[in-house]
């Protein structure tokens, strides 16, 4: 029986844990499925870049690296990749779905796992292999590494696509790979691996993964910041000109980076939003998500919701950047879709931002024609 293999990678500095009121919608997500391991379904969660990841979570031998060297600049996220990979090859079986979930880089890390399943697919019976008995596992962990590795590292992450192309199918000659592109996508706010304020390249750093989302993924869903406002926080949108009808779904919420992907606490309003909305696309589809009933029973969505700012907040020194440019132009030829919920914040006379009820007027909506009158136009 085919069966449903979700892959859960959170955002920087994000492991869970026993606190929920640290929780991103990732990983709430993820609780609420592991629930239903056992019922056609398996779940693995992958801890955020400079998190101190638990025993049982997805996780190898190098990533024990500094943790803010990881949340300054992303190092580390290619092992992210690996990792994920690692998990789906000791799972995967020839039909299952896999559907893959991610926030902040965790987003990122996802789309390009996306990116190594269409170009190297699974080697068709290696679950089997690496479950079998005689190998110890160590053994085990050194095979599924390696192969893991090769995939990413020899193959992924070529930057000349026609080497890359080639690569892939020696890899899946030489493995004789079963093609296994995502069912699923679901993303919040998906940022690259950028530096903090006033930090350059450095060794190593994650520099080039592929984004475009692959023609033969069912379905892709991605909720984005309105209003966040730091530059290296720039948003990676997927292009959608080329892509089949009813495949992706982007779509913009009210709210700065975490009040989208949550991780403020339990019972935000906005954050809420954005995991309602996931859960809905993950399950109006033929072979749904399953969800525990319960995590849908406690969103108390939220359109006029508390808003945050890192900017005003953080002791950084945040370089501002707003999202006027992505809102308006970057999901031309097709107009910008606004989420259902904002609107209804303009609408209102005050909503709590920080710790002040003020009108909603981003200045990323403030030339997006709809809703011009809003702005005295």
């Amino acid at each position: 029986m085919a069966r449903n293999i979700g892959i859960f990678s959170d955002g920087t500095g994000q492991a869970g844990g026993a606190n929920p009121i640290n929780w991103t919608n990732v990983y709430r997500l993820f609780m609420a499925t592991r629930e239903a391991d056992g019922a056609g379904q398996i779940c693995f969660y992958d801890p955020g870049l400079g998190s101190n990841p638990d025993e049982g979570e997805i996780r190898g031998p190098l990533r024990r690296f500094k943790d803010l060297l990881a949340q300054a600049t992303g190092y580390g996220i290619t092992d992210n990749i690996i990792d994920c990979y690692a998990a789906l090859l000791c799972a995967y079986r020839p039909g299952d779905r896999v559907f893959l979930f991610g926030f902040s880089r965790g987003a990122y890390t996802v789309r390009s796992l996306g990116g190594v399943l269409g170009l190297c697919g699974v080697p068709v019976g290696f679950a089997d292999v690496t479950r079998w008995d005689g190998f110890s596992d160590a053994i085990r962990a050194e095979e599924v590494r390696a192969l893991a590795t090769s995939a990413v590292k020899d193959v992924y992450m070529i930057k000349d696509a026609a080497a890359r192309a080639e690569a892939a199918a020696a890899f899946r000659q030489r493995h004789g790979t079963q093609p296994a592109p995502p069912f699923f996508i679901g993303v919040w706010d998906t940022v690259r691996a950028l530096g903090l304020p006033g930090i350059g390249s450095l060794p190593g750093r994650h520099k080039f993964h592929d984004a475009i989302l692959n023609r033969h993924v069912v379905h892709g869903r991605h909720a984005l910041a309105i209003d966040e406002n730091r530059q290296v926080f720039a948003p990676e949108l997927w292009d959608e000109r080329a892509a089949p009808s009813g495949q992706i779904r982007q779509a913009w919420f009210a709210g700065v980076h975490t009040d989208i992907g949550g991780g403020y606490g339990l019972r935000m309003g906005l954050s809420d939003l954005t995991l309602g909305w996931m859960i809905a696309a993950a399950q109006a589809i033929p072979h749904p998500l399953i969800v525990e009933p319960g995590l849908v029973a406690e969103l108390r969505p939220d359109a006029l919701g508390r808003q945050h700012d890192e900017r005003k907040t953080s002791w950084l020194p945040w370089s501002e950047g707003t999202r006027e440019a992505f809102v308006l132009h970057d999901f031309q030829p097709q107009p910008a879709r606004m989420a259902d919920a904002v609107e209804p914040r303009l609408q209102a006379a005050a909503v709590p931002i920080l710790d002040a009820m003020l009108p909603y007027r981003p200045r990323a909506l403030a030339g997006y024609p709809p809703f011009a009158a809003y702005y005295g136009g």
